[in-house]
């Protein structure tokens, strides 16, 4: 065999060996594109009303302050709601942080809140809306339920769901959709370090 053809035999060599041990080894699956959770910016928010029929302008907190987006079922009433309950009672220490709470629902504010009795100066019983610490926004027509992903199309409802966004603006998204969070109680006590 002539001497000049062993480099390039020995090279064949490698090439097959390193070429099985490829083909044989065992990969870890690769994650489908559809599973990727990335951040992005949030969906806009238009200018809506509050419970207190004043106009909200959303883009004020962005690049401001983190902000919780809570979609919630204002039909079934707010008090129903384990999500709007929970930052009810978590607001004071998210206020402090300075961390903003929306509300958003596809019912007018006055349909959710309901009425209390309470007693006025005088002693009288007056009826008067309930009072909530933070905006309540009215989604009418349900744009932005659909432009969260927070809209059943089949059944023409409208979704729960809690998200984050970051001091940027950011949010999580999966699928082209903002991604609501896992577990919202959890997410808040790892956020308020407990």
């Amino acid at each position: 065999m002539d001497k000049r053809l062993i480099p390039i035999f020995l090279a064949a060599l490698v090439i097959a060996g390193v070429s099985y041990w490829k083909v044989t080894r065992d990969y870890p699956p690769q994650p489908r594109a559809e599973d990727l959770v990335f951040k992005q910016p949030a969906p806009l928010i238009p200018t809506l009303p509050d419970q207190n029929s004043e106009v909200l302008k959303f883009e004020r907190y962005l690049g401001r302050h983190d902000i919780f987006v809570v979609f919630y079922d204002g039909k079934n009433g707010i008090e129903n709601s384990k999500s709007m309950q929970l930052f009810r009672t978590r607001y004071a220490e998210l206020k402090k942080r300075g961390t903003i709470v929306v509300g958003i629902s596809d019912a007018l504010p006055q349909e959710s809140l309901g009425y209390e009795e309470v007693a006025d100066e005088s002693g009288k019983t007056v009826r008067r809306k309930k009072s909530w610490p933070f905006p309540l926004l009215t989604d009418f027509g349900l744009l932005v339920h659909q432009n969260w992903g927070r809209y059943d199309k089949e059944t023409e409802q409208a979704l729960e769901g809690v998200f984050y966004l970051d001091r940027a603006g950011n949010v999580d998204f999966q699928n082209g959709r903002p991604l609501p969070l896992d577990g919202p109680e959890r997410f808040l006590n790892q956020l308020l370090g407990e």
